[in-house]
Formats: structure tokens, sequence, C-alpha cells
């Protein structure tokens, strides 16, 4: 026991006088566990070398220091960083995955990147490093959005940000294995936009008012007239539902190029304007659930070529043009469940991808 302590005491001393602490991430002890675990990541000088130390904080060694129950190395080449910002842990039932965002190239021009994984489960109180990578293009700022156990599986969900694109992945974790399950592409923006130009900016004080006092809410401090096209680039995110929206206009969404969500759910709407989603190149999700829409007019998702997600679920919708649908080259779900469409024209739902998921429950269509 006594020797056990020196070579602890010894291993804390050597580390706290060439190594400097980074961060700390908390784990899971265990179920039913007083234990609180951290996480420490050490760097070693100048040099690409770093340690992962696992500390009970809730057990002191003899200098007061939290005591140190395991440590492995965190080797990399000479082109790779670690993103120490990005180092992040995951507390599920039983155990425990740290993130570790690794950048290859030039610090200032990033090429690539990808996330270490490492497994932490109480029962063997050691790191697992993981032989799956989460591989991201340009510099990793990879975020965790949320994860969803049952049945035996874990699917963790991702988003991260390239070249301007919010990109949404899927892995599965299961027996101390991730596997990729859907994982977003990036795509340059002279694709996404298929060579569509962008439409004149209207002004802000001029378009439909709930769409103005939400603009106004998410850019804080300033008046419609005062807002620029550089405050309007930082928009990602329109929240427009229950807003007892009647009508829109052409311009409404103008000037918003980082744009990826509008929810508009809820709203008495029963006509769309011609030219409403141009130049969102970047949409991803766009939610008419609960209107009043009679049908869709063509043309209308032309320039939408990164949208996933579109409900049009609980509208009025009796009939749709055989071009409706034309430029959703990415979608991957479509809800058009009770509503009152009969029939379809052929085709419809050709310019989908073939993964692509169409709900049609509650329509009275004719087999």
């Amino acid at each position: 026991m006594h020797i056990l302590l020196v070579f602890l005491l010894l291993a804390a001393a050597s580390e706290s006088s060439h190594l400097e602490k980074i961060s700390c991430r908390g784990l899971r002890g265990g179920t039913g566990s007083q234990r609180v675990l951290c996480a420490e990541l050490w760097k070693q000088g100048d040099a690409n070398q770093y340690y992962l130390s696992l500390r009970d904080e809730s057990r002191r060694a003899a200098d007061g220091r939290a005591r140190l129950i395991h440590r492995t190395e965190v080797t990399l080449a000479a082109d790779e960083f670690l993103d120490l910002e990005g180092f992040d842990a995951t507390g599920l039932k039983n155990e425990s995955i740290l993130f570790l965002p690794v950048n290859k190239g030039d610090p200032k021009f990033f090429a690539e990147g990808f996330s270490l994984l490492y497994r932490y489960h109480p029962k063997s109180k050691k790191f697992t490093k993981l032989k799956t990578r989460l591989i991201c293009q340009r510099k990793c700022t990879l975020q965790l959005l949320s994860y969803q156990s049952g049945g035996g599986k874990t699917l963790f969900f991702y988003e991260t940000k390239i070249n301007g694109q919010y990109l949404k992945s899927t892995y599965q974790w299961k027996d101390g294995r991730m596997t990729p399950i859907d994982i977003d592409e990036p795509r340059a923006a002279d694709a996404l936009s298929r060579g569509y130009k962008t439409p004149p900016s209207m002004p802000i004080c001029e378009r439909t008012p709930a769409v103005m006092m939400e603009i106004l809410r998410r850019i804080e401090g300033k008046s419609c007239e005062r807002i620029t096209d550089m405050d309007l680039a930082t928009v990602t995110f329109l929240a427009l539902d229950r807003k007892k929206i009647e009508k829109l206009k052409p311009g409404d969404f103008s000037g918003l190029p980082k744009l990826t969500r509008i929810n508009l759910s809820h709203n008495p709407i029963q006509k769309l304007p011609p030219g409403l989603f141009d130049g969102l190149f970047l949409l991803r999700s766009l939610n008419f659930q609960g209107c009043k829409l009679p049908t869709v007019p063509a043309g209308l998702f032309l320039h939408l070529g990164s949208l996933r997600n579109l409900y049009l679920n609980h509208n009025k919708i009796a009939e749709l043009p055989q071009a409706v649908f034309l430029g959703l080259s990415s979608l991957t779900f479509l809800s058009l469940n009770h509503n009152q469409l009969k029939s379809l024209p052929e085709k419809i739902f050709e310019p989908f991808p073939k993964a692509c998921n169409v709900y049609l429950s509650n329509n009275p269509l004719k087999k």
C-alpha cells in the first residue's frame, strides 16, 4: 500500500513539473457510485504529446491532489493539432465517451480533421481508445447535439459547420463500437446555388410585420432601419410559428444567406408567393405544419438544394403540380400526412434522393 502511494505521489509530481493542465471533464463513476471522476487533459511542453489522466475528485492523496487512477498517452503527428476547446465527454448509463477533436495541416488553413474517441468504463477504470474516428473536412467544429438510448444501442447526433453549411450526422454506439449511420457531405456554395442568382434584399421595415419582428429579435439592439447585410448574415433560424400570419411577401426572407431553419407552422397561410425562398441555398428545414395551404406552387423550392426536412402535414392540400418538388435533391424527410390528396402526378417524387422518407397517411388517395 505504501509503495503504491509513493508511486502515485511521484507520478503526480512528475506530471505537475513537466505537463500543463488543459481542462477537466467529469465522468460517470458507475451506477450508484459516490465517486466524482475527472478526465484531465495535459500537454507536455511544445511537443505534440498529450496525456489523459483519470482522477477521483472525491479522494485526495497526501498532497491534497485528487487521487490518480489511470493515465494514457495521446500522441499526434507533426501536422496535427488538438482542438483544446473541443475536448468533451458524454456520459451514458454505465460508461462515458471522450471526444478529442484534431485538426490537420497549417493552423491558419486547416485542410481536414477528425475526432479521437476514448471510452471509459467504471469496471476497467481505464480509457480505451476506439478505432472509429469521426471525420470532418476543414477545421473540426464538431458539436454533440443529443443522443438516444434504447434496445441495447445508442444513437449520437452531431452537427458540424463546414464552409458555412450546418451538417448533421448520426452514429450508432453499440458494444463499444461507433458506426456511422447517416453522414452529411458538404457541398460547394456554387453547387448549392446551381447558378441561381441571389435576389436583392428587401428593406427590413417593408417586410411582413411578424417576419420583421422575428429578425429584430434575432438581431438585438438595432431598429429595422439600421440593420445591415452583415447583421442579416448572422441569422440562422427564424421561429415564426403561431404568429397569425395570413400572407407572406416574396422578399420576406431575402438577404439571409446563412438561414438554415424556418418554422412557419400553425399559421393561417393559404397562399405562398413565387420566389419566397429564393437565395436560401443553405436552408435545411422548412415547416408548414398546421397551416391552411390548399396547394404549393411549382418552382417554390428551386433554390433549396440543401433542404433536408419539409413539413407540409395537417394542411388542406388537395392537389400538387407536377414540378412542385424540383430542386429538392437533398431531401430526406417529407411529411404530407393529414391532407386532402386524392391523387399524385406521376414521378412527382423523382427529384428526391432514393433514401428520402415520404409520409402520406390520412389522405384520400386512390390506390
